[in-house]
C-alpha cells in the first residue's frame, strides 16, 4: 500500500469515526424524556372545560352531566349561571348547593367533577376519556384498556401542549404516593402518553446499520478506484 491509499484509508476511517460520533448521541438522547418544573401538587381550581356530574333530589332538569363555561361558570336550567371562578375542584359541591339553594329550600346535591383526557401511546384503546378527577393515573391506564406488553410505564408522562408538566422522576414519585388527578392538577386536554420501552436489539441493530452502510460505501469507493 503507497502513503497515497494509507492516507486516503486514515481519512476514510475518519469520516466513518465522526459520523459514528455523530449518530449515536442521536440514538441515546431519543430515548430521554424532557425535565421540566413540576407542577403544584395541590388540588387546583375548576377550570372551562371541567365536566360536572350533578344530582339534585327530586329536580330531574338539574340532574345531568355539564360542562363547565366562560368564566368559569356553569349554566343549569332554571338557575341560570353559577359562577365558579376561584373555586376549587374539591369544593364544587358546596357551591352547586349554595347557588341552588336561591332557588330551591335545602335541596340535596351531589356534585362529582370530571376532566376530559386524551390517553395516548402504548395502551389498550388510545383515546379521549372523561374521568373522574379524583382517579388515579393508574385508573386512567385502566379506563384507556391498560398497558400494552411493549409499555414503559416507569417513563409515563403528562404533557399540555406537547410539554410535559412533571420531570418523570416526580411523577414516578407522585404516583407512588396515590396523587390523584385533582392534586397533579390535570387539567382538560391534558394528554397522559405512555411510551414504548428501548429496545435494545432495535438500538444496535441502528448502530450496526450505520457503521455498515458507511463502510459499504467507503469499499466501494475504494473499488471504483
Amino acid at each position: 500500500m503507497n502513503t497515497a491509499d494509507l492516507s486516503f484509508d486514515r481519512a476514510w476511517w475518519r469520516r466513518v469515526a465522526a459520523i459514528v460520533a455523530a449518530v449515536l448521541p442521536l440514538l441515546v438522547s431519543a430515548t430521554l424524556l424532557a425535565q421540566p418544573q413540576p407542577s403544584s401538587v395541590s388540588g387546583g381550581d375548576i377550570r372551562i372545560g371541567d365536566r360536572i356530574v350533578v344530582k339534585v333530589d327530586g329536580e330531574a332538569q338539574l340532574s345531568d352531566t355539564f360542562t363547565v363555561t366562560t368564566g368559569p361558570a356553569l349554566i343549569l336550567p332554571v338557575v341560570g349561571s353559577i359562577p365558579l371562578a376561584g373555586v376549587r375542584r374539591e369544593n364544587v359541591e358546596k357551591q352547586l348547593t349554595a347557588e341552588i339553594g336561591r332557588f330551591i329550600r335545602n335541596p340535596n346535591v351531589k356534585a362529582r367533577l370530571l376532566v376530559r383526557l386524551a390517553v395516548i401511546g402504548e395502551v389498550g384503546r388510545p383515546g379521549f376519556y372523561a374521568v373522574p378527577i379524583e382517579a388515579l393515573v393508574n385508573d386512567v391506564l385502566m379506563f384507556a384498556g391498560g398497558p400494552t406488553k411493549d409499555a414503559k410505564v416507569e417513563a409515563i408522562r403528562i404533557q399540555r401542549n406537547g410539554v410535559a408538566t412533571w420531570p418523570k422522576d416526580s411523577l414516578r414519585a407522585a404516583m407512588a404516593q396515590g396523587l390523584t388527578l385533582n392534586q397533579l392538577d390535570v387539567q382538560p386536554e391534558d394528554v397522559i402518553f405512555v411510551p414504548k420501552a428501548l429496545n435494545v436489539g432495535t438500538f444496535w441493530q441502528v448502530f450496526l446499520t450505520v457503521v455498515t452502510t458507511t463502510i459499504t460505501i467507503y469499499s466501494l469507493t475504494r473499488l471504483r478506484r
